[in-house]
């Protein structure tokens, strides 16, 4: 029996893997106290999607780890939705803030900026490390 040598997986993948598993990790956590309701079913119903949302990010950023194609593509095209998503709320925010806030601008308002822009650059990184690795989840035949 030979065992098959598998390339080492880069460590670009293996940072996105981990933030697509923490993510869905934190939205597991949020979601799960809403089935430790009393008898409240629509608050059942409430959390039980993104409770599933949250298991498939974590199944996506474990197949990542274990090099899927299919988590692959499903990983780019949350990036691909995400960039997207950020790059309108941060030009909508960004915008209103120089056009209405100029004079008031202080440092409380650039530190607000900077959790949504290093958001922004997260997924702009990710979508590029996955489109440059893609040589690593394609078959080996």
């Amino acid at each position: 029996m030979e065992t098959e040598n598998t390339p080492p997986t880069p460590t670009s993948i293996v940072l996105i893997s981990i933030f697509w598993i923490l993510l869905g990790t934190f939205i597991v956590t949020i979601t799960s106290r809403y089935f430790s309701t009393p008898s409240d079913s629509y608050l059942v119903l409430f959390g039980a999607i993104p409770f599933m949302i949250g298991i498939g990010l974590i199944m996506v950023g474990w197949g990542l780890l274990t090099l899927r194609k299919w988590a692959y593509y499903t990983s780019l095209i949350f990036s691909l939705i995400g960039t997207g998503i950020l790059l309108i709320f941060n030009t909508l925010y960004l915008g209103s803030l120089i056009m209405y806030d100029w004079e008031y601008l202080s440092i409380e308002t650039i530190y607000g900026v900077f959790i949504p822009i290093s958001f922004f650059l997260t997924f702009i990184f990710m979508v590029k490390y996955l489109i440059k690795n893609k040589v690593y989840f394609e078959k080996k035949q």
